[in-house]
């Protein structure tokens, strides 16, 4: 490749054995999986020609900024400077598996717990997809005026989070307001993430297991299976090579052999699933054909 086309080439000094503390590694790894890497060796990108080498496509992969702009703590003043990982999870508080997901209107909408304390039963609620510009309402029965209301924020009952005898199923029902038709609702295990009395937690031992049946795949669906997470709240989620979500289900109590089928998007190309519970998270890279 010419020098012109080199300045396009992203820096991925060290990639895959190595790296610098400044790198942002999450970028680079989707750079990589995205074909960069074969475009910096002076292989031709797919929509590439004899006469255009920095194709649309490359440029895309090339310019991709995963959004993390700087580190999120400081340095240690001695070998090796890193800071030791953030835990999961703290004490007695409960963060969401995923992020909020901004509202996609390609998406349906889904309900999801964002965070949960399991002292004070303190409880937030979210949104995923649906219409960016409709107001979503919560309600939850269980919980401090559990009725319709566009608060995300509420708080289980005292007796119910008290009694470890009592049911551990919260249902999050999420709709556009005053529009019943568009309700849609989650299953939340509210002792599942604190341990208290819930089986996971007393004897759940096994790690959790991910498989796809048949991948690389050239079909738009695949088919996944989830041993280990009985008991358990499961995400699950498809993104393409991109980060852009695909698609999405969630699992309010898992069995002990879950099987499920997700549909990926219409490219070939490198997808990414996202399995999540209270304890766990696994990705397993998929590839279409």
């Amino acid at each position: 490749k010419g020098s012109r086309d080199l300045q396009f080439i992203p820096n991925m000094d060290g990639f895959p054995n190595g790296r610098r503390l400044e790198d942002d590694v999450t970028t680079i790894e989707l750079q990589a999986v995205g074909g960069v890497v074969l475009a910096a060796i002076g292989l031709f990108y797919d929509d590439a020609t004899p006469t255009v080498s920095v194709s649309p496509n490359l440029l895309r992969v090339v310019t991709f900024d995963a959004g993390i702009t700087k580190n999120d703590t400081t340095l240690r003043t001695s070998f090796p400077y890193e800071q030791h990982p953030w835990r999961a999870f703290r004490g007695n508080q409960y963060a969401g598996p995923m992020a909020p997901v901004t509202p996609n209107p390609t998406q349906p909408l889904a309900v999801t717990v964002v965070s949960f304390d399991c002292v004070t039963g303190n409880i937030a609620f979210g949104r995923v997809g649906g219409d960016p510009n409709r107001m979503v309402e919560f309600a939850a029965a269980g919980t401090v005026n559990g009725g319709f209301g566009t608060s995300v924020n509420r708080q289980i009952e005292g007796p119910l989070l008290r009694d470890r005898n009592s049911r551990s199923i919260l249902v999050v029902r999420a709709r556009y307001v005053g529009d019943a038709s568009s309700e849609v609702s989650s299953d939340f295990n509210f002792r599942a993430p604190c341990g208290q009395g819930g089986r996971v937690g007393a004897e759940q031992t096994e790690p959790m297991l991910v498989r796809i049946v048949g991948n690389p795949t050239v079909g738009d669906e695949v088919t996944v299976e989830i041993n280990g997470a009985t008991g358990q709240a499961v995400r699950l989620g498809i993104t393409n090579s991109a980060g852009r979500l695909i698609n999405q289900q969630t699992i309010g109590e898992a069995s002990g052999n879950e099987r499920r089928t997700l549909r990926l998007g219409q490219q070939p190309g490198v997808y990414f699933l996202q399995v999540t519970t209270p304890t766990e998270r696994k990705t397993v890279k998929i590839i279409r054909n």
